[in-house]
């Protein structure tokens, strides 16, 4: 009878080749010679009996075989249609769970085997899963676009908030469910959330947190600030190659922290003889340069009181104040340099008297020039900064030798010359009974390790100590002369002479020494 009804659209039957088979009565599996999808593929007809897929016979060998429920009769004539495509139309058919192969060796399928869940298996691995509220990735799966060069891993970390799609707010999340910024990285509730104007990135943990920029150790790593004008109009630089840490803003360098600690304000190289500020460390000695200007400034707004204190393990020595237009310098000595004149550095007990002598000090110092090659002039050059150096005259050298100096680890050739000083002049212990020529009272050694030329710190006028001979008795108010030995005498009379070293203000002995001499207050006058 003829085919009566649609006339098939689309798909194909192809006999499949099985005579390679033998049916012997009890063999009940047989190679198709090719991979089918499901028995329903298949038309059957077993000595021309249409055999029923599912209870006459089902697929095995990943569908590359058909097993027979009863074994063919030996000499049976298997006659097999492979139907590939739609027949009459697409499919529409319940396949009952049954798993749909995809591929020649099988292990590549899709299946609804679990209740309202699709499973996709690749390789024989199980990769997608597909329910009706989650689609879930397997470990170790990539999601890669090769043109768009994206490469979306998943991990099996636990961490159900890996990574966060806000399509909504147009924001990514890392380990948060609920981003509160264009990207949040979250490892821990800090109990804050990101001010308005700075939720573009943010960076949360409840504990220690932050960010790592990682640069070779002969380059840059660089946060920039940029607007419509210029892309880099401000930084922050930290200079691997020199160990600088720079702060550029309009693009040029405000303030550099260098590789000794030293934090620089206005200028790139360390000194005082370079125009800027420099706070140094870890010493934490403070410099203000300036070339024709003020250098430093320090305004009280508010009333009358302090300007400055002076302080000394941790004690307060001195003060600047200021009441109405009145400035006033607390615990003020008057003090000068002087040397004695063969540069030795005997014993002499504070509160000494010394004379001056008819010769000057003599302090010397070096000249040199420092290229700084990170900073340029309107030329184009490196900058260059002269330096001058306090210098320690060595046997053999006189003023204008060239000598090598080395300066922050660089060997540079520098000048010797000569301070300018006018008003320093040498001394010695008082030897002279009631001399006109005295200098002051020895308050210490210079304890500058760098030279080798011994200084002495000579008090000459405000308040210090005198040292008084032991035969002598003083009483407040009585004039000091030197006796003649180092040590003072009371002088006769009440008249300021010049012979005159100090005014007994205190008959306290601060300190009585070995030989009988002691100290007491005085305010100077020499």
């Amino acid at each position: 009878m003829a085919y009566i009804g649609q006339s098939i659209k689309n798909g194909t039957f192809s006999v499949l080749d099985t005579s390679g088979n033998t049916y012997n009565g009890s063999n009940t599996a047989f190679a198709l010679g090719t991979q089918v999808g499901s028995a329903a593929q298949l038309l059957v007809s077993h000595d021309g009996v249409i055999q029923k897929p599912g209870t006459d016979y089902t697929l095995s060998s990943g569908g590359a075989a058909i097993t027979f429920t009863t074994a063919p009769a030996s000499g049976a004539s298997i006659f097999i249609v492979e139907i590939s495509g739609a027949v009459g139309g697409p499919m529409n058919r319940d396949i009952n769970g049954e798993e749909l192969i995809l591929d020649v060796d099988g292990d590549s399928s899709i299946t609804a085997d679990t209740d309202d869940q699709i499973d996709i298996k690749i390789g024989g691995s199980d990769i997608i899963s597909a329910t009706a509220s989650a689609f879930t990735v397997n470990s170790g799966v990539v999601f890669n676009e090769n043109s768009a060069s994206v490469d979306f891993r998943v991990e099996s970390n636990g961490d159900e908030n890996c990574l966060i799609v806000d399509g909504s707010g147009d924001r990514v999340g890392i380990g948060i469910a609920v981003p509160e910024a264009k990207l949040h990285i979250f490892d821990g509730d800090a109990s804050v959330g990101p001010n308005a104007n700075g939720d573009e990135l943010v960076v949360e943990d409840n504990d220690n947190c932050g960010i790592s920029i990682l640069s070779s150790n002969d380059a840059y790593g660089s946060i920039f600030f940029g607007d419509s004008g210029d892309d880099d109009i401000g930084q922050i630089r930290y200079d691997h190659t020199n160990n600088n840490m720079s702060f550029i803003a309009n693009a040029a360098e405000a303030m550099r922290i260098n590789n000794a600690g030293a934090l620089l304000i206005g200028k790139t190289t360390a000194g005082s003889s370079v125009q800027g500020i420099e706070a140094a460390a870890p010493n934490g000695d403070l410099a203000a340069t300036r070339t024709d200007a003020l250098p430093f400034l320090v305004n009280r707004l508010g009333n009358d009181g302090e300007l400055i204190l002076l302080r000394h393990a941790n004690s307060t020595e001195g003060t600047i104040s200021v009441s109405g237009s009145t400035v006033s310098y607390g615990g003020f000595t008057g003090t000068h340099w002087s040397r004695l004149a063969d540069n030795s550095k005997p014993t002499i007990l504070k509160g000494t008297i010394l004379e001056s002598l008819d010769a000057m000090v003599d302090w010397y110092q070096i000249k040199f020039t420092v290229t700084d090659k990170e900073s340029k002039d309107e030329n184009g050059d490196f900058k260059t900064y002269e330096f001058k150096e306090d210098y320690a005259l060595k046997d053999g050298e006189s003023v204008g030798d060239v000598i090598t100096h080395t300066h922050d680890g660089v060997d540079l050739p520098a000048t010797i010359e000569k301070e300018q000083d006018i008003k320093h002049a040498q001394c010695k212990v008082s030897n002279s009974a009631e001399s006109k020529s005295v200098y002051g009272a020895f308050v210490a050694w210079d304890n500058d390790s760098t030279d080798t030329v011994n200084d002495i710190l000579v008090a000459q006028v405000g308040t210090f100590v005198i040292r008084v001979h032991k035969d002598e008795t003083v009483a407040k108010g009585d004039l000091i002369q030197s006796k003649g030995d180092g040590t003072g005498k009371v002088q006769a009379d009440d008249i300021i002479r010049a012979s005159t070293v100090a005014k007994v203000l205190s008959t306290t002995k601060i300190e009585t020494y070995s030989d009988g001499s002691y100290i007491v207050p005085c305010s100077l006058h020499c």
